[in-house]
């Protein structure tokens, strides 16, 4: 049985990674790939910051999803190493108090200077939200499970390729964004 969620979690992994790759947000990969068969970029990530993809404008919600992929990347890590069920209760608290804070600084900002995608975002962030605490909830039941670990990864996964690179990045066309390349400018 272990056999089978060790295997099942490798395909996972590689489904996340060619989603990713897909959005073209993983680090391009050094010669060669890691031992455990993962690209990693020239710096060791599985993910690195990428500005024409990523960025938002505003310093602050580009600086939140920067501590998010590096979540991300330290339970990549520990996974790696065999120690992700140890990190997981970590990452869990980390997770929820980031979306909290995250969400309503973002919509808010959103809010306030009228950003297009502001509905389609909110919606998101909501969804997000119900699916992260029946997952934390599944998480305070059972404890650092294999399933819970792997969903986790999923989901943060998934939320940077098709939510912070698509809608988040519609606040660049705003006046938040203008203030914040403005100010940097002075």
């Amino acid at each position: 049985q272990l056999q089978k969620l060790l295997e099942s979690a490798e395909r996972q992994t590689k489904e996340l990674a060619r989603t990713a790759l897909a959005a073209s947000i993983y680090s391009r990969p050094a010669p060669g790939t890691a031992a455990n068969g993962h690209a990693k970029s020239s710096n060791g990530r599985l993910i690195s910051w990428n500005e024409e993809k990523m960025t938002t404008g505003n310093e602050t919600i580009d600086g939140q999803h920067r501590d998010l992929i590096q979540m991300i990347n330290d339970l990549h890590d520990a996974c790696s190493a065999g120690e992700g069920k140890e990190k997981l209760k970590q990452m869990m608290d980390f997770l929820a108090a980031y979306v909290h804070k995250h969400f309503s600084f973002e919509e808010q900002l959103m809010d306030q200077h009228r950003c297009p995608s502001r509905a389609v975002n909110k919606s998101a962030h909501q969804k997000f939200l119900k699916t992260f605490e029946q997952l934390r909830q599944d998480f305070d039941a059972h404890g650092p499970t294999t399933i819970v670990l792997l969903d986790l990864r999923k989901l943060v996964g998934e939320w940077l390729a098709t939510h912070i690179c698509s809608i988040d990045t519609k606040l660049r066309d705003t006046s938040a964004a203008s203030s914040c390349r403005a100010a940097r400018r002075s």
